[in-house]
Formats: C-alpha cells, sequence, structure tokens
C-alpha cells in the first residue's frame, strides 16, 4: 500500500484530528463498559440477573431486577448492533492502514468484532429465553470484541502519535 496513505504517511493535521478522534471514541467505549460494570458488577452472575431477572427465594420477595422484556431486548440490541457495527467500523477502517500490524492477526483483528458483535447481543436473547449456557457466549465474545478494540485503538493511537512527518 502507498505509504501516504498509510497513518502514518498523513499530514501532520490529518494525524492530530484522527488521534483526537480515536482518543473521544476510546473514552466513549470506556464508558459503555463502566455502564456495564454497575450494572453487572462485572460478575457472570450479576450479567444474568440483568437480563434473566434476580432470583427470588419465595413468593413473598420482590427481585432486585425483573428479567428484560421483549421491548426491552429489542431496543438494545438494535442500539448496540448499530452503534457498534459504526464504531468498528470507524477504528477498523483506521487500524487497517496502519504500519506496525500486517498479515492475518490485522485481518482477525479487524474482522473479529462484527462476529463478537451478533454472538454478544444474541446471546443475550439467549440467555433471557433458552438456556444460561449463553451466559458464557456473551461473556467470551464481549470480552473479545473490546479487547479487539483497544489493541486496533492503541496501535492507532501510537501511530497517529509518534509519526516523524
Amino acid at each position: 500500500m502507498d505509504a501516504k496513505f498509510m497513518l502514518n504517511g498523513l499530514t501532520r493535521e490529518l494525524r492530530l484530528f484522527l488521534l483526537l478522534f480515536v482518543i473521544v471514541l476510546t473514552a466513549g467505549v470506556t464508558v459503555g463498559i463502566i455502564y456495564l460494570g454497575s450494572t453487572s458488577e462485572m460478575k457472570m452472575s450479576g450479567i444474568e440477573d440483568h437480563y434473566k431477572g434476580s432470583v427470588v427465594e419465595n413468593e413473598y420477595d420482590i427481585p432486585e431486577k425483573y428479567p428484560r422484556s421483549v421491548k426491552d431486548l429489542l431496543l438494545t440490541t438494535h442500539n448496540h448492533l448499530i452503534s457498534l457495527s459504526m464504531v468498528f467500523l470507524l477504528i477498523g477502517g483506521l487500524f487497517s492502514i496502519n504500519s506496525m500490524i500486517s498479515g492475518k492477526l490485522k485481518w482477525f483483528l479487524i474482522y473479529e468484532p462484527f462476529v463478537s458483535i451478533l454472538l454478544t447481543f444474541g446471546g443475550i436473547w439467549g440467555l433471557r429465553f433458552v438456556h444460561p449456557i449463553f451466559l458464557w457466549i456473551t461473556a467470551i465474545s464481549g470480552v473479545l470484541m473490546y479487547v479487539c478494540y483497544y489493541i486496533m485503538a492503541a496501535v492507532c493511537i501510537w501511530e497517529l502519535s509518534t509519526a516523524k512527518k
């Protein structure tokens, strides 16, 4: 690929613009993880309670969390499929023109989040309505999605901030 179409070959002004964008995007993604932590306590049982509702010991107990309705799940799934697709389109597009990582690893990091988005948000439906095993699918795919994001963002930030042009 032509060097001027690589992150480190861009003009100083464009690199600064993209660097600021990636930093703000990463802040937004991180706030989303913090929100997830506040609703699930970053525990498997917290994720399960968030979607399936809290377990009550007897008929007089009031659940701490109620099961998510189909309407709630549709809204959550709709919003996340669209917004995360855009997030990974943008970060993946920038990452695709980095000069630090190439080959199969580069393309795995770009493609994998799209699979994880489907598995994560399909998994919450499976968790809510099918079987508790979907909790593991949701958690593993979610972690993998965010690991890919942070690797791509870190490479982009590094390359955009250290180029000598």
